[in-house]
């Protein structure tokens, strides 16, 4: 007795789930005779519906239990698996950029219709090469991106990912 207790909590694990099951074992059961029990209310089947209901209603009732089941059981294993995983610290701030980079978001953030790679160094005092550099590095960490290309240089735009992040690091409130 003590194995098919084990057996049964290891296979369902919640009261509900043994429930549902013996349910559905006790009503597939006596579905099996429901012929029998319409022809009580008078109900007249051919041998062909017969045979249908006598298989049909069972496999039915079987299937919408297990499914019933299974939606318990996994519904249980979410729960466990919340309940399992240790207290979740807040989440960090993004990762530090450098200095220049930092510079350079603020730079495109303030001016919203998009900033020229001339600006940018003329405005922070760096040389192109150097800008360039950084602006395809924030590029590639998708914190800013392209705007519609002018001549004579590339117009940047800042991204959410890039607003998000001067908010986290507390540049911008």
């Amino acid at each position: 007795m003590k194995y098919w207790q084990e057996f049964l909590e290891s296979w369902l694990p919640t009261k509900w789930s043994r429930w549902v099951t013996a349910l559905t074992i006790m009503l597939t059961g006596v579905s099996i005779g429901m012929p029998e029990f319409l022809l009580k209310f008078d109900i007249k089947l051919s041998k062909e519906n017969t045979l249908l209901i006598r298989v049909s209603v069972p496999l039915l009732i079987l299937f919408l239990g297990t499914l019933i089941v299974l939606l318990i059981i996994v519904q249980y294993s979410k729960v466990l698996k919340v309940q399992k995983q240790p207290a979740s610290a807040p989440p960090e701030p993004m990762t530090k950029l450098p200095k220049l980079q930092e510079s350079i978001l603020l730079h495109i953030h303030r001016h919203i219709s998009g900033s020229f790679t001339f600006q940018i160094t003329k405005s922070l005092n760096m040389s192109e090469t150097i800008a360039k550099y950084h602006l395809q590095e924030l590029h590639k960490s998708n914190f800013i991106r392209q705007g519609l290309p002018y001549k004579p240089g590339q117009t940047w735009l800042i991204t959410d990912k890039g607003t998000k992040f001067l908010i986290e690091n507390k540049l911008i409130s």
